[in-house]
């Protein structure tokens, strides 16, 4: 590390959100990082006594400078972070740069109304699952769905099905157990579904009779089921939620402005707080300006971004109905 170029650049830095880059002597990118306070955060670098992982103590040896750019809010940061690291793909970031394994679980639209797991979005289903950032949860759910409807795979058509012939098969091709499982996927999904405590009744059940290893087992059915609960609550409020969020820019008495439309920052104003009747009449004209225009749709591509932009929305925005 150039310990001495970073500390002449620390100097210059303020305590302000904003997103870092982290280069080598020839200029590369090793690492791309966020804060809501970069000179505190470049600064944790310097430190000497902290323990770090062999990853980090690598790429601080190849650290040779510091660029710094600064944003409104930590939410502004946050996404740019995201969009810079799928763009660069720096060697040190790991997270955010694997979209190409996100998918989604997808119920076919044919006779046998099939649940699989796929990295592509169909053109028609009968229910798209996603998209989902966590393969091995996805098809832990996946693998729990055909738990409980066998034969979801199968592909031999019933009138020429030798197992329903000679009733080695409950014939889950039928027409009434083809809708037995829509409705069960339906119901999963739903908000009100009881299935997730009724898993944990059975997960209890299990470890009282000291039956671990299926204890273990419907732990993680659970994980995966609550999580793609989360994914489908998280898509169907947002693509429902027409708001416009307001924060605090640290450091000054002003705010920004964020009109969120169907999970989309569609535009941005900065104001005070005795301005902001008229910064909302500002942008509710500007969204009904738009209305022609097509909204942005959620793809494995930006869902890190929609998830970053839905936990503000929930957790630390003042929101405005449009």
């Amino acid at each position: 590390m150039n310990r001495k170029n970073i500390k002449n650049k620390l100097q210059t830095i303020l305590d302000r959100p904003g997103v870092y880059k982290m280069l080598d002597e020839k200029g590369n990118i090793l690492y791309i990082g966020k804060s809501i306070a970069l000179k505190k955060r470049i600064n944790s670098y310097l430190a000497k006594e902290i323990k770090r992982n062999n990853k980090i103590k690598q790429m601080l040896a190849w650290l040779w400078d510091v660029e710094v750019f600064y944003t409104d809010t930590e939410l502004d940061a946050l996404l740019l972070e995201c969009k810079w690291i799928k763009a660069y793909r720096p060697l040190y970031n790991t997270a955010l740069m694997q979209t190409e394994r996100y998918g989604y679980l997808i119920l076919e639209d044919g006779p046998h109304y099939r649940l699989r797991w796929s990295r592509t979005k169909p053109d028609t289903a009968l229910r798209i699952i996603g998209p989902l950032t966590h393969p091995s949860l996805s098809r832990q759910a996946e693998e729990f769905f055909k738990s409980q409807y066998p034969f979801m795979d199968c592909k031999i058509q019933e009138e020429a099905c030798a197992k329903v012939v000679f009733n080695k098969c409950q014939g889950y091709c039928k027409e009434a157990e083809r809708k037995k499982r829509i409705e069960f996927i339906h119901e999963l999904l739903s908000p009100g579904s009881s299935l997730p405590s009724m898993l944990m009744k059975q997960i209890e059940t299990y470890s009282e009779k000291w039956e671990f290893e299926k204890a273990q087992q419907f732990y993680g059915y659970l994980k995966s089921i609550n999580y793609i609960r989360g994914i489908e609550q998280m898509t169907n409020k947002l693509c429902s939620q027409n708001v416009i969020g307001r924060l605090p820019i640290e450091g000054t008495l002003f705010y920004k402005y964020y009109l969120i439309i169907n999970g989309s920052i569609l535009y941005t104003k900065v104001g005070m707080l005795y301005e902001e009747n008229e910064i909302i009449q500002a942008l509710r004209a500007y969204k009904n300006s738009q209305q022609e225009k097509e909204i942005f749709n959620i793809h494995k591509e930006n869902i890190d971004e929609i998830k970053i932009l839905y936990s503000f929305i929930e957790r630390k925005m003042h929101r405005i109905e449009v």
